[in-house]
């Protein structure tokens, strides 16, 4: 009978273990597994805030991007010919080919871009009085100024363009191509071209030709270059092949002008 009792006791402190467990797992374990969803439920937020902020950033970039592609130019498209209006002079207005007019390739050259940029006597002969007393001035400016009447470097003729009259804008550009000079034309702005003149197929240079000679280019088709020439009287509009005109594109050097660079001038209001 005790030992019955005994074991009794025993079952009944294991079930009341038992039960004690099953309580305590009862009462602690909403709290567990609630901290544990407001772990993940914070995490969850987390991502979605990190995944918002990502996307966000998405957008922005794609909008930037959408802005430079807004603010891109055109692409620049080359007409099949340019005709530009600039006015014309030879540079001996009176058929005088004595000195200075003899010189005054490049003064002649940057009076037809002056007048061609202040929009004066356009697809005009410039009036001989005009051109004449220019051409004068100008030259009387380099003796005064710089002490004689030369022949002029693309740089001189740059630095002659800002001094003379007023030109800020202006630049002399070496190792160029025919493109470059099409390029030029299309976009409006005529090029002064400093040359061997004997290489030039002019049949109205008196032989062998100027050995340094400047002229305007003022357009272009299928056939060639279009000139503004001061070389000689019938220069308006005179026509050069390609070929002919830019092999003949060099810069003045005094010891032979086949070693002159390729250089056009061009000057912008």
């Amino acid at each position: 009978m005790r030992k019955v009792s005994k074991i009794g006791i025993v079952i009944l402190m294991l079930a009341i273990l038992v039960a004690i467990d099953l309580f305590l797992v009862k009462m602690f374990q909403p709290q567990e597994i609630s901290e544990i969803n407001e772990y993940n439920e914070s995490l969850n937020i987390e991502n979605q805030s990190e995944q918002n902020i990502s996307s966000e950033n998405i957008v922005a970039e794609e909008n930037q991007n959408d802005e430079k592609d807004i603010k891109k130019k055109p692409e620049f498209v080359m007409p099949a010919s340019c005709d530009l209006d600039a006015p014309f002079t030879c540079q001996a207005p009176y058929q005088n080919w004595a000195e200075p007019w003899q010189e005054a390739c490049e003064e002649a050259s940057l009076m037809m871009i002056d007048h061609y940029l202040k929009g004066e006597y356009l697809n005009l002969e410039i009036p001989k009085d005009v051109a004449n007393q220019e051409i004068l001035d100008m030259v009387d400016w380099q003796v005064q100024n710089w002490g004689g009447h030369f022949d002029l470097k693309a740089e001189d003729i740059v630095r002659l363009a800002k001094e003379y009259y007023g030109y800020k804008n202006v630049e002399a550009k070496y190792d160029i191509t025919v493109e470059d000079i099409k390029k030029e034309l299309a976009q409006g702005n005529v090029v002064l071209a400093p040359t061997a003149g004997q290489m030039l197929a002019n049949p109205h240079f008196t032989a062998p030709g100027p050995v340094y000679h400047n002229l305007v280019i003022v357009g272009f088709d299928e056939n060639g270059f279009i000139t503004n020439d001061p070389g000689i009287w019938q220069g308006f509009k005179f026509r050069y092949t390609f070929d002919n005109l830019y092999n003949a594109i060099h810069d003045y050097d005094p010891s032979s002008m086949l070693n002159g660079k390729k250089v056009m001038i061009v000057i912008k209001k």
